[in-house]
């Protein structure tokens, strides 16, 4: 883990990788937009209108919360994906 990144960011991959986050979600029950949007650049504004419609997330926004995760950026597409699918049913 990089010096003074947040601890959160490893139990988010940690709860990703387990199966427990499945959904974008389920990272922001864990770890504020406001520190992730920080962390990979994106305002937390931008990230909640992601969250609302998930269809929206850019393939360039996967990959950086992907490395700021220790995931694939299949892994978030993945959880956006899930997201939308919950949405419409």
């Amino acid at each position: 883990m990089a010096k003074g990144k947040d601890p959160r960011f490893e139990a988010v991959r940690t709860l990703i990788e387990a199966g427990k986050i499945r959904d974008l979600r389920g990272i922001y029950d864990i770890i504020p937009m406001t520190t992730v949007g920080t962390a990979v650049g994106i305002h937390k504004s931008t990230l909640y209108k992601k969250l609302i419609n998930p269809g929206l997330l850019k393939i360039e926004e996967c990959e950086l919360l992907a490395k700021a995760f220790g995931v694939t950026p299949q892994t978030i597409m993945t959880l956006a994906l899930n997201q939308m699918h919950k949405k419409s049913s």
